[in-house]
């Protein structure tokens, strides 16, 4: 049996280690992405089993609620449960 994938969007390096590491304790493994497009291409090569997408994506400055939009609205990934972090700075 493999091990569910996490795809976690837009997260900065520190996020992105702190939810790699629970996830890997949890059973599953992490995988970070840094635009719309690159989680989108790979949520279609991996079929995650939760995607978990930052508010504002650290890199690119893109809009996490735009981002769920974009995957909501592709019928391949319409069913993967996914969530908005947020973010309490």
């Amino acid at each position: 049996m493999t091990s569910p994938i996490v795809i976690s969007a837009g997260q900065c390096g520190y996020d992105t280690g702190q939810l790699s590491s629970l996830v890997q304790k949890a059973g599953g493994t992490l995988i970070s992405t840094e635009s719309i497009d690159d989680t989108k291409k790979l949520c279609l090569e991996k079929t995650p089993a939760l995607i978990l997408i930052n508010r504002i994506f650290d890199r690119t400055g893109e809009s996490g609620l735009e981002a769920i939009r974009d995957l909501k609205a592709m019928a391949e990934l319409s069913e993967i449960p996914l969530t908005k972090r947020r973010q309490f700075a």
